[in-house]
């Protein structure tokens, strides 16, 4: 069930991908290397969740800084 989702999810960014890079002008370097990065982090975040589900999430972090914290108050 794992790689079928791994195979979604690959198929939505690259239709994503296939359809937003043509729209983009030749002289937008710069945005086009933004582009490829964000949609590799966002396929590598979705990813990362599909065969790891149980990561915490930001606010797991937060708590564990600021716990400390919170005995002062």
């Amino acid at each position: 069930m794992n790689w079928l989702s791994l195979f979604g999810v690959s198929l939505v960014v690259l239709l994503l991908f296939f359809y937003e890079w043509p729209k983009m002008n030749q002289n937008q370097v710069k945005e086009k290397r933004v582009f490829i990065f964000l949609i590799a982090g966002v396929w590598l975040v979705a990813v990362m969740l599909i065969f790891f589900p149980d990561v915490p999430g930001p606010i797991d972090l937060i708590t564990f800084l600021f716990r400390p914290v919170e005995n002062f108050l």
